[in-house]
């Protein structure tokens, strides 16, 4: 699906004009599974809230948890890819998850189990009246291959920012294996998938704190659907502010 998306019109912080619930945020870059958990479990606590997965989502697979297994002091208070898209949703229409894994293979790595990991975010939302899904993923330090331009399209109004290229040029392995696992492992109808690439927050090693700054922002969005696309093509959410479309899934 080639659905151009641009920037909307208001700031970030404006574009988010909910009622503020006090949501604290970690401020520990090492936070422990169990402890970010309280976190998440305060942020789905509001009425008006989207569904926040109340763990860390870290593992493709079941096989990889019991691999890292005995590498993790915490690995056992973190979920797969599966678990967080089967649990409870509540018929919400908005769903976040945090994510916290490995950033490259480690086969043929010696060092493997001592690897940072790194934090990034999914929203998952629902479409107005049809099937289907939109996917945003915010990394603060989003993967832009060096020399990259974006290809633009152009409307009357202003150039609307589209990555054309393959998904693995830009996202993380495990990123790309999300992507597939809700395709092909729970035949999710995929719409459109929205790549954060604002790079104001890049290489500050707050990778959990930024992650759970945007995901507290969407919470204090509130519960709503996609806003969907103006007649241009252009995504009329906030959600998708500073994010650009990933046209070939």
């Amino acid at each position: 699906m080639d659905i151009p998306n641009s920037d909307t019109p208001n700031n970030q912080e404006s574009s988010f004009p909910i009622v503020q619930p006090r949501l604290k945020l970690p401020r520990n870059p090492e936070i422990l599974a169990p402890s970010l958990s309280r976190y998440l479990r305060k942020y789905n606590q509001y009425p008006s809230a989207p569904s926040v997965h109340p763990r860390p989502i870290s593992f493709p697979t079941n096989q990889q948890k019991t691999n890292w297994a005995t590498s993790l002091p915490d690995g056992k208070h973190r979920d797969t890819y599966a678990v967080w898209w089967r649990s409870p949703k509540h018929n919400k229409a908005c769903w976040l998850g945090c994510f916290s894994t490995w950033t490259s293979s480690w086969v043929g790595d010696v060092k493997w189990d001592t690897r940072p990991w790194h934090a990034w975010a999914v929203a998952v939302l629902k479409l107005h009246n049809e099937s289907g899904k939109c996917i945003i993923i915010y990394d603060c330090d989003p993967r832009i291959p060096a020399g990259y331009r974006y290809k633009y399209k152009h409307t009357k109004r202003k150039r609307n920012r589209v990555i054309s290229v393959r998904p693995r040029r830009f996202l993380l392995p495990v990123q790309t294996k999300l992507i597939e696992h809700l395709r092909m492992r729970e035949n999710v109808p995929i719409r459109a998938v929205f790549y954060n690439t604002d790079t104001r927050r890049a290489g500050r090693n707050r990778c959990v704190y930024y992650t759970m700054k945007w995901i507290r922002k969407v919470v204090r969005f509130g519960d709503k659907p996609f806003w969907g696309f103006d007649e241009e093509g252009r995504s009329l959410d906030p959600r998708t502010k500073r994010c650009a479309l990933l046209d070939r899934l």
